[in-house]
């Protein structure tokens, strides 16, 4: 089961309310993550939102982090199945808001869908490869294929890249936007695309970890920023499966796997000391997101971060942290003070 919030769960209705604000909230809304709702209710109003007409890429792309917090993976099957009133993938994209809502779609059924949408992914895939369409997303396209399931063919893509730049190389040096275009698909060919199946390799050797232990340690360095890759949200990947693992189990072997990784971070931090001022101040963010997760998953950690942790109580959200500023609960005053490990 998910780890239950320090403060309890919101009310139903809050909760509603609290999940409308964050999915439909406007443009320039802060879309703060509602994370004190039951589970179900946050199942529940989101196979409502999915199920309206017309659903937006805003609303898809929110969902994101919700679905990877509750654990949500059957509303990715939700978008695949296509319910009424009318399907989402429908091969019809008309419009560019209609083309960025299928990319959300699919980066959605990718990343928490199972092997049963596989071939739908890849077939969908190269559909919006070869749109019309596509010229304007290509580092959207590129960046997507990440999501998608092993054995996906780079070949749409790849190709389409390639044939671009060949139309385009006599203008490289005339400038204007042509050449501008030619030089944008050049780095996306050499430097994203090449990071791009770098961390799709590195997740895929990361899921096929069969240790708990190993995987669980593995995923929260790139939780925590330890590890990272350019262009690729590796913190949301880590979310989704650390979640998931935890709802089909429980939170406290989590915790525990995370503690190892931090001592891990820390036996490696002291070894280099001092510390330049910088990478001081990275090592501070990645043990307080550390910490944070160990607390989120119920774990009790080392007695001199209880007082570190609190002191870098404001200094930015973390996803598997319960802030205390919830909606109308606030932690009691001596939560920091509770029972420690020597």
């Amino acid at each position: 089961m998910l780890p239950v919030p320090p403060d309890g769960y919101e009310s139903r209705d809050q909760a509603e309310t609290l999940i409308k604000n964050y999915l439909f909230g406007g443009k320039y809304d802060l879309a703060t993550l509602p994370k004190r709702l039951k589970p179900a209710d946050a199942d529940d109003f989101l196979q409502k939102a999915f199920a309206a007409r017309p659903l937006n890429a805003k609303t898809l792309q929110r969902a994101v982090p919700l679905m990877a917090f509750y654990d949500l993976r059957a509303r990715a099957a939700q978008l695949a199945a296509g319910p009424p009133p009318a399907p989402i993938l429908d091969k019809n994209e008309k419009t560019e808001p209609e083309y960025v809502r299928s990319l959300a779609a699919i980066e959605i059924i990718g990343d928490f869908g199972d092997p049963h949408f596989h071939d739908l992914l890849l077939a969908y895939y190269k559909h919006l490869c070869n749109h019309e369409l596509a010229l304007k997303f290509y580092p959207q396209l590129v960046d997507l294929f990440v999501h998608l399931p092993p054995g996906a063919d780079l070949k749409p893509l790849s190709e389409a890249l390639a044939a671009r730049a060949r139309k385009l190389e006599p203008e490289a040096n005339k400038g204007g936007d042509e050449a501008v275009e030619y030089f944008n698909l050049k780095d996306l060919q050499e430097d994203r695309l090449p990071t791009i199946l770098k961390a799709r390799k590195k997740r895929e050797d990361i899921l096929a970890i069969k240790d708990d232990h190993k995987r669980h340690i593995e995923l929260g360095l790139y939780y925590t920023g330890l590890e990272k890759f350019a262009y690729v949200d590796m913190v949301h990947f880590a979310v989704i499966h650390l979640q998931r693992d935890c709802d089909l189990s429980s939170p406290p072997p989590i915790a525990a796997d995370l503690t190892t990784g931090l001592a891990m971070i820390k036996s490696q931090a002291d070894k280099r000391e001092p510390l330049p001022a910088s990478d001081k101040a990275d090592l501070d963010g990645y043990v307080t997101r550390c910490a944070r997760a160990i607390d989120f998953y119920h774990g009790p950690f080392p007695a001199e971060l209880l007082k570190y942790f609190a002191a870098h109580e404001q200094d930015h959200i973390d996803i598997l942290h319960w802030e205390p500023f919830a909606s109308d609960t606030r932690r009691p005053d001596d939560y920091y003070q509770r029972p420690a490990t020597p």
